[in-house]
């Protein structure tokens, strides 16, 4: 369960820290209503929400293996280089400004 101040940040990761499986927090995400209409809206980064994925599931992996046999299994796993897997979970990132499509009704 995530809680939220008025410092929280749109681009925050949700705590998985719980129960919750990064797996089955992709899948509920996933099929959750409100979030296939906000996706329908054009409002959902995919490459985004795919490095978050990543993201959970290598905290999962690193409890279990190494480093380096963390970041192949993500590799293979999502048809990506390692050294792309590296630059999604090890890369400082600047948060991106939200900017909103134009919705005509």
């Amino acid at each position: 369960m995530n809680k939220f101040n008025s410092n929280t940040v749109c681009h925050s990761e949700p705590d998985l820290s719980g129960e919750e499986s990064p797996d089955s927090f992709a899948t509920s995400l996933l099929t959750n209503p409100l979030f296939l209409k906000i996706k329908a809206y054009g409002l959902i980064d995919e490459i985004a929400l795919r490095n978050l994925i990543i993201k959970n599931e290598y905290r999962n992996l690193r409890s279990k293996l190494h480093l380096g046999d963390a970041v192949y299994e993500l590799s293979q796993k999502y048809f990506l280089s390692e050294f792309a897997i590296n630059n999604i979970l090890f890369r400082k990132r600047t948060k991106k400004p939200i900017s909103f499509p134009a919705i005509k009704f």
